[in-house]
């Protein structure tokens, strides 16, 4: 079964356990992972895109 926050397909900056969270998913930064959502928006896809960029 998948997590919850995999199934909403959105990342939320609003929380510290979400970014906890998304920063272990993804390997990456606080700072990478804010820069990656404001620059193409909180859809998990287009992050993991950015982040690989």
């Amino acid at each position: 079964m998948q997590n919850l926050r995999e199934e909403n397909n959105r990342i939320s900056l609003e929380l510290n356990h979400e970014i906890r969270y998304w920063t272990q998913q993804l390997k990456c930064s606080k700072e990478e992972l804010r820069r990656a959502v404001r620059k193409v928006g909180a859809c998990v896809t287009a992050v993991r895109r950015e982040l690989a960029r």
